[in-house]
């Protein structure tokens, strides 16, 4: 019974992230704990019984919709609607920076929404911290699925990281300054490093190293990114364990 629970719990999974690469590895992993147990158990109902949870995991998470706040509202997009929600996320992009919001109640049209993925706000400038309540006013609308050929799919990049919608902002302000302490001092150390290594070196060197050495991709030259790819050395410029280990092995180093 408790394999059955695992293998439709590794079905969601499997639907849930959206990456091929991810998705072919947890399939593979998959069959080879199928083999492996229709080996031990000598049981093909079982064997059977197990494959049939791994499918119906997949298909539940496949078919479930969860808050789509668009389909409870009846709307292909909701403009003039009331935010209140918390600060979880501050990345930064080409343009600005990207806020994501956790913990979110819309309010539109004394209609009430709890939402339990994340909204995604793009701006200009940041002053606010991780953790901190907002208030906000402004439009919702639905990632797009890049139905041609080669596009960018917005909607299953950032419904793996959890997000709902994005939200454009008219106003947006902090209705409880209180913030998580240790992980926004992390975050504006990132972001002072960042600026260090901006005032030294040039910006394309500077996106590099942000890259390695942050795993901020954010200022990086597309071309310089397409290269890593085509060459099969993408993993240099991706913070890993590895890395981790070695840069702290350099530094506790002490010679004999």
């Amino acid at each position: 019974m408790l394999m059955a629970v695992a293998c439709f719990a590794l079905g969601e999974l499997g639907m849930y992230l959206s990456f091929a690469g991810v998705k072919i590895f947890i399939l593979v992993s998959f069959f080879i704990i199928l083999i492996h147990y229709y080996k031990e158990s000598k049981n093909l109902r079982n064997a059977v019984f197990v494959f049939a949870m791994f499918i119906l995991g997949a298909i539940r998470l496949f078919t479930y919709d969860g808050d789509d706040i668009f389909k409870v509202l009846h709307r292909d997009s909701i403009s003039g609607a009331s935010v209140s929600a918390t600060v979880s996320d501050i990345s930064r992009t080409k343009s600005g920076y990207q806020i994501f919001l956790d913990d979110v109640e819309i309010l539109c049209e004394d209609t009430c929404v709890s939402v339990k993925r994340k909204l995604v706000v793009r701006l200009d400038a940041n002053s606010f911290r991780l953790g901190q309540r907002v208030s906000a006013v402004g439009s919702l609308t639905p990632f797009s699925k890049g139905n041609n050929p080669g596009e960018f799919n917005e909607f299953n990049y950032y419904r793996a990281r959890n997000a709902e919608c994005r939200l454009t902002a008219d106003e947006i302000h902090v209705i409880n300054p209180e913030y998580y302490k240790y992980r926004d001092c992390l975050r504006c150390l990132r972001d002072e490093l960042v600026l260090r290594l901006r005032a030294v070196l040039d910006a394309e060197d500077a996106g590099l190293l942000e890259a390695v050495i942050l795993g901020d991709k954010a200022d990086m030259d597309s071309d310089i990114k397409k290269m890593y790819q085509r060459a099969g050395i993408a993993h240099v410029i991706a913070i890993s364990g590895v890395k981790t280990e070695s840069q702290q092995s350099t530094l506790a180093y002490k010679p004999p």
